[in-house]
């Protein structure tokens, strides 16, 4: 009896992981997208924040994101860092 009851389990967690292993396996093409283009680069300065893009001279600078300060922000002007590609 106490064999029979574990066939049974065990033939239920088979294919409960085979049908959930299946499920996972989609049929749908792998799609890649470049994102290494238009980036910019400018070193800083460590010595100097001002120079650092005012980096951390603020209150809750090192919070979590949301606001956009600095080089995060929307119109942050990067056109005098030099390019990448």
């Amino acid at each position: 009896m106490r064999q029979a009851f574990f066939r049974s389990w065990a033939l239920a967690l088979v294919l409960a992981v085979g049908s959930a292993a299946a499920a996972g396996a989609s049929d749908g093409v792998r799609q890649r997208t470049r994102i290494d283009e238009g980036w910019r680069f400018a070193l800083g300065h460590a010595q100097d924040q001002a120079q650092d893009f005012d980096h951390g001279t603020r209150a809750f600078f090192f919070a979590k994101a949301g606001f956009g300060d600095g080089p995060a922000a929307a119109d942050f002007e990067d056109r005098p860092w030099r390019r990448v590609d």
